[in-house]
């Protein structure tokens, strides 16, 4: 997937969404044939860059919308996501977590490969560190708390506030996860 106009140098690091410096963003879609970015990769996409759109992206509010790093960004990730074949009419991917104060910021994308839009309710998050296998998020959103609708063959970016987790162990060095969301067609409108 080639970027138009990369930065020369690794640029906005402090860009709203995903973060980090060194190492590899792995999204765990296929252990046989991992999506991984490298971070200067990541980072030498900002605002003046071009990302070809293979597959519509939609982000959380939360984020800036009006940063345009943060779009290019997730638009890449989106479009490499797109490259894999779905597994399901709805997919989920964790992304990546972020440690903010005392709560925990989790990252999820969801896949709509359906024809029509798809409201998402009800969502179940297990992540674990390891070594050793420690559960350190394991959490049920009710539907009350999480009900949003994805648009027919789009990735839409979540991000997901959980105020209470556990430690992970000192010798971590892999997080694996296990994401499930109940969906039915939306109604007409949204």
């Amino acid at each position: 997937m080639t970027v138009g106009s990369r930065a020369a140098q690794t640029t906005d690091q402090e860009a709203q969404g995903i973060n980090f410096n060194k190492g590899k963003l792995d999204v765990g879609i296929d252990p046989r044939n991992p999506l991984e970015i490298d971070a200067s990769d990541w980072n030498t996409i900002d605002g003046a860059s071009f990302v070809p759109i293979c597959i519509p992206v939609e982000i959380d509010p939360t984020f800036s919308v009006d940063n345009r790093t943060t779009l290019n960004r997730f638009q890449y990730l989106a479009d490499r996501i797109s490259l894999y074949p779905a597994q399901n009419q709805i997919d989920s991917y964790y992304i990546t977590t972020a440690k903010n104060g005392t709560a925990l910021g989790i990252i999820i994308a969801f896949r709509n490969e359906t024809q029509k839009p798809q409201a998402l309710f009800h969502l179940h998050v297990e992540l674990k560190e390891s070594p050793p296998p420690t559960t350190v998020v394991d959490i049920d959103i009710p539907e009350k708390q999480f009900d949003f609708t994805v648009q027919p063959k789009a990735i839409y970016f979540r991000e997901i506030y959980i105020g209470s987790f556990a430690a992970p162990p000192s010798s971590a060095t892999k997080t694996s996860s296990s994401i499930s969301v109940s969906n039915h067609p939306a109604p007409i409108g949204n």
